[in-house]
């Protein structure tokens, strides 16, 4: 339970188990009701709860529930080299761009998998709409690959109507590929991190040259002569950003809409290039873009979100994105991870992993040889529950958007105390802000709320 005031001194109380928020005057007037229908909601949860886990349990559960997407790491070069890549040495658990790459008989043999246990599923969930994404490195580096891929599934699998998308750095969006890209019902995703002067602080060339350029002139020839490919942006920024000049060219109608924002990881050595003054001035922008929410809420004409007008978005979808994205389990009951199996991420070698977040041995589910190994999820969800274990009695237990990221390292799998506290403060800090809002434009969070669902429609849930 948590009690929180607004800025107009109205004073509300959330329950952690139904998600459901009370004026303070209502819940103490039906606390006997509401603590029984908590209650009740517990002991439900814990009924459902499965502590043991046969093989076939679980592959029931992926075949019912999983299964939402098939990455293929077509590459691990990348002709950019952006300081804050997780690929360089700034980030020294994660591997390091190479020169490898994934060949035509692996990715084959992925795709067969995936397409097979979609068969297997249909009885559990006749209306799943799969998705292939194509991730690097640079993935157009392998553009003879993807094509490959895709003229091999649309003949061979056309029944399922699959969606295709590519997270690209942009640079090599030539005339063909989008030709092609556009014939066969695909989505890019490019990474842009706002103006010229934003953007090339971070994605430069290995000769130091910055990228923004190059890409801007390939997407207004995308623009230009292929309007009907669908092609969205995500962000990065960090604690130099400039949020004015970065919202300002997000809500551009010459760019593509913002579907993420994301501060660059805190896990390397990134960081270590500031000093607490620019954390100050970064806590002081932050501040800027709440008020800004808070004081001139607006929607944008052309439906694109802006920075601002994103920054608030992800916090009302991450605040309630246990119940408005992804399904929860009997298997992983706290935290935002999902179930292994929830998407296939296939590396150049053809290793299964639960997505492409996370490395090492405790990341991998199976191989394209030999299919989904039921044995590793079971073991995945063993020493997460244990890491875990602490989780039942949290006051955000079902606000946490915390997954396998933050919890496996190397070979083992530990509760990251000190990020799991600062998520706390965060989220108790954001109920007022976010309620005081709603006092103003009561329809703000289902505004919100469609503009991720329509997003979802478009890209995939697994992508947002």
């Amino acid at each position: 339970m948590i009690n929180f005031e607004t800025k107009s001194g109205n004073e509300y109380v959330y329950c952690s188990e139904s998600g459901v928020i009370y004026p303070k005057k209502v819940y103490n007037r039906r606390f006997n009701a509401i603590k029984e229908f908590e209650k009740n909601l517990i002991n439900e949860r814990k009924k459902n709860y499965t502590e043991k886990n046969t093989s076939e349990e679980l592959r029931t559960n992926v075949l019912r529930y999983g299964l939402q997407e098939l990455l293929l790491e077509v590459t691990q070069n990348c002709n950019l080299q952006c300081r804050y890549c997780i690929y360089s040495e700034v980030y020294p658990m994660y591997r390091n761009n190479t020169l490898r790459a994934m060949n035509e008989d692996i990715a084959i043999k992925a795709i067969d998998l995936y397409f097979s246990l979609l068969r297997e599923g249909i009885s559990y969930n006749p209306y799943r709409e799969p998705t292939i994404g194509f991730y690097g490195g640079e993935p157009l580096l392998n553009f003879e690959l993807i094509k490959k891929c895709i003229k091999y599934v649309k003949i061979k699998y056309k029944e399922f109507n699959p969606h295709f998308t590519i997270t690209t750095n942009g640079t090599l969006l030539s005339s063909k590929i989008a030709s092609f890209l556009v014939q066969n019902n695909c989505s890019l995703i490019v990474s842009l991190d706002g103006p010229k002067e934003e953007h090339d602080r971070n994605r430069i060339f290995p000769n130091g040259k910055g990228s923004h350029d190059i890409i801007m002139k390939r997407l207004n020839n995308l623009k230009k002569f292929y309007p009907d490919l669908p092609v969205f942006s995500i962000a990065v920024y960090d604690w130099k950003t400039d949020f004015d000049k970065v919202n300002e060219f997000f809500a551009r109608k010459d760019v593509p809409s913002l579907i993420k924002a994301n501060l660059v990881d805190a896990k390397g050595t990134y960081y270590e290039q500031f000093n607490k003054e620019d954390f100050e001035t970064f806590k002081e922008k932050i501040k800027k873009m709440e008020y800004y929410n808070a004081e001139v809420l607006s929607t944008n004409e052309k439906n694109n979100l802006s920075l601002y007008s994103h920054y608030f978005s992800g916090q009302v979808v991450e605040s309630y994105g246990r119940y408005i994205g992804k399904y929860r389990n009997n298997y992983i009951p706290y935290t935002g991870a999902c179930m292994p199996g929830f998407k296939m991420f296939v590396d150049c070698d053809g290793i299964i992993h639960v997505c492409e977040k996370v490395a090492g041995e405790l990341s991998i589910i199976g191989e394209v040889k030999n299919g989904l190994d039921y044995s590793k999820i079971e073991k995945i969800i063993k020493r997460f529950r244990a890491a875990t274990f602490f989780c039942e009695s949290c006051d955000i237990e079902n606000l946490c958007t915390m997954c396998y990221v933050f919890f496996i390292k190397g070979d083992k799998m530990e509760h990251p105390h000190h990020i799991c506290e600062n998520m706390k403060k965060e989220m108790l800090s954001l109920f007022p802000y976010l309620w005081t809002i709603a006092e103003k434009d009561n329809k703000v969070f289902s505004h919100i709320s469609d503009n991720f669902f329509n997003l979802e429609s478009k890209i995939g849930r697994e992508l947002l």
